[in-house]
């Protein structure tokens, strides 16, 4: 995540790619939770690096094979989440829509920060510093620090 919202592309690529164990030995070692944060922070690396496909194979991956997870009160957010992630990853120009922060504030519901997982918040950031063009970083210090 530091690699990421640094802007270092590469580098948490390469940290990611080096995660080779399977979900299941995961799971076991560092929980689901620690798994799905993974998951969607490779998901939104690869929407950074333009790939499309690999972007709509690893949503729908993670979809089918944790859909009850998906579905528990405390995951809640992240269908909805994942829905705008794909609508931005083929038109990247309509996160700075009006319609679209319309869409993003009717579609979450809003935790007072300190109920907020961070990591969680990370994600929510990028998808801010996408809809005001600013840096994923910065974003993410401004919503801790409010």
């Amino acid at each position: 995540m530091i690699h990421f919202q640094q802007g270092e592309l590469t580098q948490a690529k390469s940290v990611l790619a080096a995660l080779t164990n399977s979900d299941a030995f995961y799971i076991r070692e560092v929980g689901l939770e620690w798994l799905l944060n993974l998951k969607y922070l490779e998901i939104l690396l690869h929407v950074e690096l333009g790939s499309i496909d690999y972007v709509d194979s690893r949503i729908s991956s993670l979809t089918r094979k944790f859909r009850s997870e998906l579905k528990l009160p405390e995951n809640a957010q992240i269908i909805p989440f994942l829905k705008l992630v794909k609508e931005l990853e083929f038109t990247p120009e309509y996160a700075k829509t009006d319609a679209f922060r319309s869409k993003v504030e009717r579609t979450f519901d809003w935790k007072p920060k300190e109920e907020e997982d961070l990591l969680r918040m990370s994600f929510y950031a990028w998808l801010k510093a996408k809809m005001e063009g600013r840096d994923i970083y910065e974003t993410t210090l401004e919503l801790v620090n409010d």
